[in-house]
């Protein structure tokens, strides 16, 4: 698959997140983001075709760890790149039971990080 070809589902609260996740991988992917999970949430089961799914763990209406749960049950191989702003053992243990999970990256992050990230999520 060429990276044109790859498709971003991107869920964080955070509107700078999302907003600078969007400018960096919409120059190279199709991306689509959200801010509320249950939007977001919605939106996969209508269409749950996204190469990855990049997902914050802290936010309002649904955590990153119920969203995968859910998510999970739709598409079982789902790849997903779980963004987290506090590494607490706790939390990386709870996102480390889920195969789907390819990568984990620590708020704040370089873009290089995530372009590593996908970069192993596609094996390319």
């Amino acid at each position: 698959m060429t990276s044109s070809e790859l498709s971003f589902l991107v869920v964080d609260d955070q509107k700078d997140i999302t907003d600078m996740l969007d400018a960096h991988l919409s120059k190279f992917y199709k991306v689509i983001c959200f801010n509320d999970p249950l939007e977001a949430l919605k939106n996969y089961e209508n269409n749950p075709t996204y190469s990855i799914i990049l997902v914050d763990y802290y936010m309002p209406n649904l955590r990153g760890d119920e969203f995968m749960d859910r998510v999970l049950t739709i598409n079982p191989k789902q790849q997903i790149i779980a963004i987290i702003g506090s590494p607490r053992l706790s939390f990386l243990n709870i996102i480390k039971k889920y195969s789907s999970v390819v990568q984990i990256i620590e708020k704040p992050f370089q873009l290089s990080e995530l372009d590593q990230a996908i970069k192993i999520a596609t094996n390319s």
